[in-house]
């Protein structure tokens, strides 16, 4: 099976900033342990040491988690904290469903069974989630 790849874009040492390394470090216990997934390789950026970096794959809020591999490349941002809604923000759900594509609720589903809120004009998709509400998340 190819290694799922995850990259973390952080921002120096901050409460987010950790809160982030720990949930990537859940993340990745999560699908080796409880999953079965052979191999997780993960790569965490400090933007301030390495903005060059940022600046090339556009990154332009901190903290963000992609998804390089299986592809597509998929990119998650804000509040990292829930393993199961990284699962399903990352395609890497109980299904290994792809999240929804924004063309999605333009077919005619209920907008309440779409997970995640999703922009796809750029060269990867971001999906988000209603990072103000504890309830499940939005599609607009």
């Amino acid at each position: 099976m190819t290694p799922i790849r995850l990259r973390l874009y952080l921002t120096g040492r901050t409460v987010s900033a950790e809160g982030a390394r720990a949930a990537l470090a859940a993340l990745e216990t999560h699908l080796i342990n409880e999953r079965g997934i052979g191999a997780v390789v993960s790569e965490i950026i400090d933007v301030l040491e390495k903005p060059e970096t940022a600046a090339r794959d556009d990154i332009f809020a901190t903290p963000t988690l992609v998804r390089l591999s299986p592809s597509p490349s998929v990119r998650l941002f804000g509040d990292l904290s829930s393993v199961p809604r990284l699962l399903t923000g990352l395609g890497l759900g109980p299904d290994h469903q792809q999240p929804p594509r924004r063309d999605a609720a333009r077919t005619g589903l209920p907008v309440a069974d779409l997970p995640a809120k999703v922009e796809d004009d750029g060269p990867w998709p971001i999906i988000s989630f209603d990072i103000f509400s504890s309830l499940a998340p939005v599609l607009e």
